[in-house]
């Protein structure tokens, strides 16, 4: 079936967040003289043995709050304050966003596709953001933390923006391609059967997304390389 929509996790897709996310979290921790655990990275990215086989799941890619607890052990209080004073920072000091994001959100617009986004940031928050890199013109629609009550990896965080594109443009699933970062974006779109795309432009490895049963070919360094997956693997654009 042809694609019609593709649908993008946020940091580490398209916002260059993924080791620089982590270490102005990490920065934040400790300014606010918390202890940062020395395995800080593994926390992050999971444990996994000699066979490449995740054995722990890692905080990245869980929901904001959620993920400072996982990470730093910290309360849930604590832990959303902190988050909130990430988000303060990155709202006024801007990650730039991956190599040739843009220009390929341009292409992909102009090729006819639907252009969404699904991600655990607020809605101010990510506005600030896009608009500041000028990007908020190319998403026909637009799933934040404060629009849904469900959070990746539960696959029910794509039912609203789903059933907004059959709604409104006749898009059913089949039709949909999502492309994320982490493993728990893997997780989502797999369980609700939705064709997905992993980007290594995050912190996880091409050795890490196979071994949580990802195909090869659906591997990209970047979404830099999207429009040749879709020429060979998806639809011609």
């Amino acid at each position: 079936m042809e694609k019609e929509a593709l649908i993008f996790d946020f940091d580490g897709v398209i916002n260059d967040s993924g080791k620089p996310g982590c270490e102005r979290i990490i920065e934040i921790v400790r300014r606010d003289c918390h202890r940062v655990p020395n395995n800080i990275w593994e926390r992050f990215t999971g444990i996994w043995d000699s066979n490449g086989v995740q054995v722990k799941e890692g905080a990245w890619g869980h929901p904001g709050v959620e993920m400072m607890t996982m990470a730093f052990d910290l309360d849930p209080e604590t832990a959303g304050f902190l988050y909130k004073e990430w988000e303060r920072i990155d709202a006024t000091s801007f990650f730039p966003l991956v190599d040739g994001a843009a220009e390929i959100l341009e292409v992909l617009r102009s090729s006819g596709f639907n252009i969404c986004m699904l991600t655990s940031r607020n809605r101010d928050n990510l506005f600030k953001v896009l608009e500041y890199h000028d990007i908020l013109r190319f998403f026909d629609h637009i799933q934040a933390r404060d629009d849904w009550s469900f959070r990746k990896p539960d696959p029910h965080a794509f039912c609203l923006l789903l059933d907004k594109l059959k709604k409104n443009s006749d898009i059913s699933i089949e039709e949909c391609i999502y492309v994320g970062d982490t493993p728990e974006d893997l997780k989502a779109a797999r369980d609700r059967g939705i064709e997905n795309v992993s980007v290594l432009s995050g912190i996880f490895t091409r050795e890490q997304f196979i071994a949580l049963g990802q195909k090869p070919e659906n591997i990209l360094l970047s979404i830099k390389y999207l429009p040749g997956w879709l020429n060979s693997f998806g639809e011609a654009i």
